[in-house]
């Protein structure tokens, strides 16, 4: 190998060098931020409900459950979380399943957020969302 050869190859292994080293300089030597899963969810009678869909069925106001809040970036993201003080959220029952184990959050006039009892299979919960979707207005 020439020596200009030897010269440009260690010219550019400098150059990576040094831009490895600005990259890491950037990064303040901190590690990055982490997320975490923060599915809506609300909790009734201590059983905690997932979102699962959406839905236009009909459904009867059953009572106020608490929501949690999310909590998904930063050193160690809890995800979603109910506070020790919750806020509130009306929650409807849908006719033919039973509330312990299947919720809806209102979203609009027609619209309800599915939210199905995290004790529950998630494909049983898929196929209760299937019915709900099938069962609308």
């Amino acid at each position: 190998m020439t020596i200009r050869a030897c010269l440009a190859r260690g010219a550019a292994m400098g150059v990576l060098a040094v831009a490895a080293l600005s990259l890491a300089g950037c990064a303040g030597g901190r590690e990055p931020a982490v997320a975490a899963d923060c599915s809506s969810r609300v909790r009734l009678d201590g059983r905690v409900y997932d979102e699962g869909g959406f839905t236009e069925a009909s459904a009867t106001r059953l009572g106020l459950a608490d929501e949690a809040v999310c909590h998904d970036v930063g050193e160690n993201p809890r995800g979603s979380v109910f506070l020790d003080h919750p806020r509130q959220v009306t929650v409807w029952a849908f006719p033919g399943l039973a509330p312990g184990k299947v919720l809806g959050v209102r979203v609009d006039e027609r619209t309800f957020r599915v939210f199905v009892v995290k004790s529950i299979p998630r494909a049983d919960a898929d196929r209760i969302v299937r019915e709900l979707r099938r069962a609308q207005r």
